[in-house]
């Protein structure tokens, strides 16, 4: 496969934000809940986060979403902590996402 130009986090986040403005009034329970089928407290793998990512027609990059999710915990989830954490994430941290 041709390795793209990773997309860079603050970019992938800015996509994020305005996703969940347009399609959740901006309400982070009501897009998780939508991701986790009605169950938000529920952690997401990777295949299951990028499927509905792509479910609920997520313009970004799930896979790259997921990967930025996971430096939270590096469990390999995604939980609504992460989703709320990364959402928070500004500056330099946003950057160092992108060397990760």
């Amino acid at each position: 496969s041709c390795s793209k130009e990773t997309k860079p986090a603050a970019q992938e986040l800015a996509e994020l934000k305005d996703f969940i403005k347009q399609q959740y009034d901006g309400d982070l329970q009501v897009f998780y809940t939508a991701l986790s089928d009605g169950e938000w407290r529920l952690a997401l793998g990777r295949r299951r986060f990028v499927t509905v990512m792509k479910k609920v027609s997520y313009p970004g990059d799930p896979d790259r979403l997921f990967s930025m999710l996971d430096l939270f915990s590096k469990d390999g989830k995604a939980t609504m902590t992460e989703v709320d954490a990364l959402l928070q994430t500004k500056g330099a941290r946003l950057s160092r996402m992108d060397n990760d």
